[in-house]
């Protein structure tokens, strides 16, 4: 149906738009219910940019976990990178 090309176009778009970002280095933040195995392999690429990648899980409305893998610049040669992990409440 027409619907669903326009939704698959919107889709392609959006893949379109953060390549650019990526290319040109900028940030951005992607919103996906991860349903599919479609975002592993630019996740991965991503992560070999230092970009930093994180999840959020609403465990209800108003609670969220948060975790993120984060690449840690040193001085020192030391290994620092390393997961965050936190939990979010909104009133």
């Amino acid at each position: 149906s027409g619907a669903a090309l326009t939704d698959i176009d919107a889709g392609r778009e959006m893949l379109c738009q953060i390549d650019r970002l990526v290319r040109e280095e900028r940030e951005f933040i992607l919103e996906t219910t991860l349903s599919s195995k479609g975002y592993v392999r630019r996740i991965l690429e991503w992560k070999s940019l230092n970009y930093d990648v994180g999840l959020n899980y609403w465990l209800h409305e108003n609670v969220v976990l948060k975790a993120d893998y984060q690449v840690q610049d040193n001085d020192n040669d030391r290994n620092q990178d390393g997961f965050n992990f936190g939990v979010g409440f909104h009133f």
